[in-house]
């Protein structure tokens, strides 16, 4: 550790960041040696952040004193820690506690802060929607449920037949044939989602992972009522930029996306296991996925360009190549 205190907060980063150190412990050595050190609190809520850990976050922000917590740059990250959790409110209500005279001598912070207010806004009207729907669901307590067991834990996902009967179907139709039994998620993007559902991430199969599928599509599902947005615990459908090429592979969002809404199925939101997913790495495992309470009726969900045994494996990876949602709305 350097002696110097000008170098702590550079220091702590490269050691939180690229060391295989227990993190908790080196943040409490820095803060025994550079005490009464701010900044130091905050480059902690920072990495925090960055490895999807937004709840401990909060609560270390939490912590702080009142005169920290005066900090616009430490009001700034509580709010996206905030708006990451689906709390958009509370995301707004920070942000209102900047002075306006900061604000006006600050014009790049005045900027951050209006940009960020909207979209808040814009989310929390989203999610008032959503909320009413879920209170509905959890009336009627007919939706099927999806529990995905995976190496770091189980998640619990509500699916939401109401608005993708169809994604749904081919959903439950394959997790009950055990076709995502022991594929891998293959693609991992923190602060983003986690993506899986390609047979091609087995262990020892071949092919690309993230070019494989059922050797099928299914229609996209983005239009009617109450179509479901893209929240922090979000089921979507990876396809291409291309409609209707979603076919087994899906995704779990780590943080609200609304820049997928409109442009991805989505399907289910997780009711359990939401910082599990947020702690899965890239090769993590799905061990079984468990189909509970359907309905009564068969799930056979509609194909387009079904493979026969007669396909070959590569017109069926050109048919289910490419599958991703894009991390922005430029990608």
């Amino acid at each position: 550790m350097p002696e110097d205190e000008n170098i702590p907060l550079a220091w702590l980063d490269f050691k939180l960041r690229e060391t295989d150190e227990n993190p908790e412990q080196i943040y409490v050595d820095f803060i025994a040696k550079f005490p009464n050190t701010p900044d130091i609190a905050i480059a902690w809520i920072k990495f925090l952040e960055s490895t999807n850990r937004f709840s401990d976050g909060i609560l270390e922000i939490e912590k702080l004193s009142t005169e920290e917590l005066l900090s616009p740059s430490l009001i700034e990250l509580h709010a996206n820690l905030l708006y990451c959790n689906n709390r958009f409110d509370d995301a707004i209500a920070s942000l209102e506690s900047i002075d306006s005279a900061t604000l006006e001598a600050d014009t790049a912070l005045a900027t951050r802060v209006t940009t960020n207010k909207s979209l808040y806004e814009t989310e929390t009207a989203l999610f008032s929607a959503e909320l009413a729907i879920r209170a509905s669901e959890e009336i009627n307590g007919d939706l099927p449920i999806a529990t995905i067991l995976t190496t770091k834990g189980q998640i619990k996902i509500v699916l939401f037949e109401d608005q993708a009967p169809n994604t749904v179907a081919n959903f439950v139709s394959l997790a009950q044939s055990g076709y995502y039994d022991g594929t891998r998620f293959h693609r991992v993007i923190p602060k983003f989602m986690t993506q899986g559902g390609d047979p091609n991430s087995r262990i020892g199969a071949i092919g690309q992972p993230g070019s494989g599928g059922p050797g099928y599509t299914i229609k996209d599902e983005l239009d009617g009522d109450n179509l479901r947005k893209h929240f922090a615990g979000t089921l979507s459908m990876a396809k291409t930029a291309e409609p209707d090429t979603g076919g087994s592979q899906f995704f779990l969002t780590h943080v609200p996306t609304p820049h997928l809404d409109g442009r991805h199925t989505v399907f289910g939101r997780i009711v359990e296991g939401l910082e599990i997913n947020r702690e899965i790495e890239k090769d993590d495992t799905i061990v079984t996925i468990v189909i509970s309470n359907t309905r009564d009726h068969e799930y056979n969900p509609e194909k387009i360009g079904e493979a026969n045994e007669s396909t070959s494996s590569e017109s069926n990876t050109k048919l289910n190549s490419g599958r991703k949602p894009t991390l922005n709305s430029n990608e």
